[in-house]
């Protein structure tokens, strides 16, 4: 953490820098820039990826299942060509749908 203008090697480097301040040269070097200084948007922050982590395996646990039991169908023969379709695109809505819900973060 830093305010990304003298320490802007160091939130390069870094795994996660975060930079605090909207100057061009933190919006460079850091990760993640806070606009203003106050330290009481780092828990938010944590939240945030904390529920953008839980989102990403929700997506990737609905795709895996989605295919461990379409594909062996669909060499089956079972589903026809339109329900098929219909079927992927569905679930192609469902990971999309659940990507773009709005996350609360914050005081409510």
């Amino acid at each position: 953490m830093g305010d990304g203008s003298n320490d802007a090697p160091a939130l390069a480097d870094a795994d996660l820098g975060v930079a605090f301040g909207p100057t061009a040269l933190a919006a460079d070097s850091a990760d993640i820039v806070v606009l203003d200084d106050r330290l009481t948007h780092v828990p938010e922050l944590l939240t945030l990826a904390d529920t953008t982590r839980r989102r990403l395996r929700q997506n990737l646990g609905w795709a895996f299942g989605y295919n461990a039991v379409a594909i062996p169908a669909a060499a089956l023969g079972w589903p026809s060509p339109p329900v098929a379709a219909l079927a992927m695109a569905a679930s192609s809505f469902l990971v999309v749908g659940n990507s773009a819900r709005k996350m609360a973060v914050g005081p409510r």
